[in-house]
């Protein structure tokens, strides 16, 4: 299975904010095999620019990273907009992708609705990552 992963995000328009489904890693491509593929052919198609690997030379992807890839897998391949309320200084995804990521919130953009999410660490060939999000205002009478 191959995917490049998209994601939803808000973007300014003339009138106001819209959504807009975008790639996530522009260029990328991610791929699950059985066996260890044939880097040489992969690395001679003339639509490869080159082929990631960590400073090992390793190629699969492990740890965050591996984590990572499988949580895009789960969520078809694209991130939705996640819908989060605000739990005095922590934020609560009530749904969407980010209910389920086991990254941690960095930073919170209220006024371009997105949030920094930590996926991993310096070793992670994607330490962090910018998502939309939307926040649900809670009344007395319930959710609004």
């Amino acid at each position: 299975m191959a995917f490049a992963p998209r994601i939803v995000r808000w973007k300014p328009a003339a009138n106001g904010i819209r959504k807009v489904t975008c790639q996530l890693l522009p260029g990328y491509v991610f791929f699950d095999a059985d066996t260890t593929p044939d880097w040489t052919s992969i690395r001679a198609s003339e639509s490869v620019l080159r082929i990631l690997q960590y400073g090992d030379g390793e190629k699969a992807l492990h740890g965050s990273d591996n984590q990572f890839a499988a949580w895009l897998i789960r969520h078809g391949g694209i991130l939705e907009i996640s819908h989060a309320i605000q739990v005095g200084a922590k934020l609560e995804f009530m749904d969407g992708p980010l209910k389920d990521i086991t990254g941690k919130v960095v930073k919170v953009n209220k006024n371009r609705k997105q949030v920094q999410i930590a996926l991993g660490d310096e070793t992670s060939i994607l330490p962090t990552i910018w998502c939309s999000m939307e926040f649900i205002e809670i009344n007395t009478n319930g959710i609004e």
